[in-house]
């Protein structure tokens, strides 16, 4: 699969769950309980939707560009904090790098849930 095709993925509080689209497929969509199993499901429909373009001699859309930023930034914070970061990480099997994104991509979900519930109220 091309791996150069965005998703962006937010919370829906409509829906109770996230759900992650990629702008190159406009009514390419999926839910997830979480924003990885969002992003797993939308990843899952993208090889298909691929498929069926190249099945039926369609040319794929143009993937996105995403010159601004390179997907990479240095964070600096306290020594103790790195080890628990790092402690969890392990104890959930996973890459310290992996967990932090996790984390971050949480944290968004959260603070995107409370900005579309404040707007409402």
């Amino acid at each position: 699969m091309d791996t150069n095709y965005s998703f962006e993925i937010k919370y829906s509080d409509e829906d109770q769950c996230y759900i992650a689209r990629c702008p190159e497929f406009p009514g390419l969509s999926a839910h997830g309980d979480t924003a990885g199993e969002a992003l797993n499901e939308a990843s899952t429909a993208l090889e298909g939707i691929i498929e069926s373009y190249k099945a039926h001699d369609r040319e794929l859309p143009s993937p996105k560009k995403e010159e601004e930023y390179s997907g990479q930034f240095r964070v600096r914070l306290p020594k103790s904090l790195h080890r628990q970061l790092a402690e969890q990480a392990a104890r959930e099997g996973v890459s310290l790098n992996s967990y932090v994104q996790t984390l971050l991509a949480v944290g968004i979900g959260k603070q995107q849930k409370k900005k579309s519930t404040d707007s409402i109220a």
